[in-house]
């Protein structure tokens, strides 16, 4: 196995392609093939998500405390305590594609040993083709099949939010306490009162916007067996016969399972990988607590601390993509 010079036909002519025109085939590979059949995608579960939780946080009041004849103290009431809730809703499916045999090597890219033309095998087309395209579509450019995150619902033409719900699910929810909703005249008041302040999606991009979409001009040649007769035949367009797309297409899927080093996949906060969109920011109040009293009558004094404070940053959740 090994990265091969393939042949093509020049309308008067074998030649070697050269390294741009192998680019060119690694290109059309990933931002196309990909997206039309991925065999390793994500979609959104109410919980249970395989590709793990990621936490958001806020603060919540304290418990009040009532005395009979006087304030509690701000030291004896309850400080403001920090609620977790856990977003799990992203379930990654591999689904595992066996590889084309190259026991008979016809219909296989051919290349120039220097002394005879030859059928490239299975590490052949995998290092010469679909490693580097694993490879690229990893890299975290936003391209046909993979997918982002963004606080958009709907994210513009050619993106597709996976929740398949109008109004989208969002995949994180960033909450803080909202201030707004204390008061001391309310004691006892709720002690998590939430607001919203940013949602995530999930999105697939359904359309190539990387380069074009047709299909490269130098077309490879393979060694179609016929009636005893060996002869070099170029490969068709789509949806022909002896359909390059479809080839590249079995090669890719399996690889993308199988290719040590090259498989495709995604997580959340790995510290290997490249980023899909936006970072998922969990904010919450830094303050204190904001201590409050409320007279409501003899025998009944009541306290209780709400939260306050300015907005920080609790942490920044990434999902990625990553060859592995």
């Amino acid at each position: 196995m090994a990265v091969r010079e393939p042949l093509y036909w020049t309308g008067t002519e074998l030649k070697e392609m050269s390294t741009a025109q192998v680019t060119d085939w690694v290109e059309y590979i990933a931002d196309n093939l990909w997206g039309n059949d991925p065999n390793v995608t994500l979609s959104i579960v109410s919980s249970g998500g395989n590709l793990g939780g990621i936490d958001d946080t806020r603060k919540a009041a304290g418990a009040y405390l009532s005395y009979t004849n006087t304030y509690p103290s701000e030291a004896n009431t309850a400080e403001p305590y920090t609620v977790t809730v856990t977003h799990d809703k992203i379930e990654r499916t591999s689904t595992v594609v066996g590889s084309q045999s190259d026991t008979n090597s016809t219909r296989w890219p051919v290349y120039w040993t220097g002394s005879e033309i030859r059928a490239m095998d299975n590490g052949d087309v995998r290092d010469t083709f679909i490693k580097p395209a694993l490879t690229r579509i990893a890299n975290g450019d936003l391209r046909y099949g993979t997918y982002t995150i963004s606080t958009l619902a709907f994210n513009g033409p050619g993106f597709v939010e996976m929740s398949g719900i109008p109004g989208g699910t969002p995949v994180f929810t960033d909450t803080r306490a909202d201030t707004a909703a204390y008061a001391a005249g309310s004691i006892p008041e709720t002690q998590d009162q939430p607001t919203t302040i940013t949602n995530y999606y999930l999105h697939r991009m359904d359309f190539n916007n990387l380069t074009s979409t047709s299909q490269p001009s130098a077309r490879p040649l393979f060694i179609n067996s016929w009636n005893n007769s060996y002869d070099l035949y170029e490969y068709d367009t789509p949806g022909g016969y002896h359909d390059i797309d479809a080839f590249f297409q079995k090669q890719l899927r399996s690889s993308a399972t199988s290719a040590t080093g090259y498989r495709i996949t995604y997580a959340l906060n790995s510290p290997d990988g490249n980023i899909l969109g936006s970072g998922m920011v969990d904010t919450i109040l830094n303050g204190s607590g904001n201590y409050q009293q409320r007279f409501v009558g003899a025998d009944d004094y009541r306290a209780q601390e709400f939260p306050n404070g300015t907005q920080t940053t609790a942490g920044t959740h990434y999902l990625k993509i990553n060859n592995f």
